[in-house]
C-alpha cells in the first residue's frame, strides 16, 4: 500500500516539475511562456531572426522562422482576443468606479447616465466614461453643499 503511495506522490511530483519547468511543453507553449520578453525585444528594434537565434539557444527549440512568426501570429491574436472579450463584459456594467470616500444615491445615478448616453447598445469609449465620472462627481458635489 505504501508502495503505491509513493509511486502516487512521485508521480505528482514529477508532474508539477513539468508543468513548472520547460522540459516535456510544445515549441508554441515555451513560447507563449516568453512572449512578453519576445514583444518588448522585437517593439525595441530587435530583429526576428536575433530573436528567435536566443530563444533557440536558450529554450532549446527547433523552430523555423516561419514557424516563429506563425506561433507570433496565433499567439497575439489570442491575446488580443482576450482584451475583447474583456471589453465586450463592460458593456453590461453600468456602474462607474466613484471615489470610495463617496456616496451616491444608485437610482439617481443610473438615471443620469441613461438621460446621458444616447444608444445603449454602443460601446462606451473611454472619454464618455470619463465624463460620466465628472458628472457624477459634479452631481455629488452638488448634493453635498445642498445638505450643509
Amino acid at each position: 500500500m505504501k508502495t503505491l503511495d509513493n509511486k502516487k506522490n512521485n508521480a505528482i511530483d514529477a508532474l508539477v516539475r513539468l508543468a513548472d519547468g520547460v522540459d516535456g511543453k510544445s515549441e508554441a507553449a515555451k513560447l507563449r511562456e516568453v512572449i512578453e520578453s519576445v514583444e518588448l525585444a522585437l517593439s525595441s528594434g530587435v530583429c526576428r531572426k536575433k530573436v528567435l537565434e536566443t530563444i533557440r539557444e536558450l529554450l532549446g527549440i527547433s523552430m523555423s522562422m516561419k514557424t516563429f512568426e506563425k506561433n507570433l501570429y496565433r499567439i497575439r491574436k489570442k491575446k488580443k482576443s482576450g482584451e475583447l472579450k474583456a471589453k465586450t463584459s463592460q458593456k453590461n456594467n453600468q456602474q462607474l468606479i466613484v471615489r470610495s470616500d463617496t456616496r451616491i444615491d444608485a437610482a439617481n445615478y443610473s438615471e443620469t447616465i441613461k438621460k446621458d448616453s444616447d444608444d445603449q447598445k454602443r460601446f462606451i469609449t473611454p472619454q464618455e466614461r470619463k465624463d460620466y465620472g465628472k458628472n457624477a462627481l459634479r452631481l455629488i458635489d452638488e448634493e453635498s453643499y445642498t445638505e450643509d
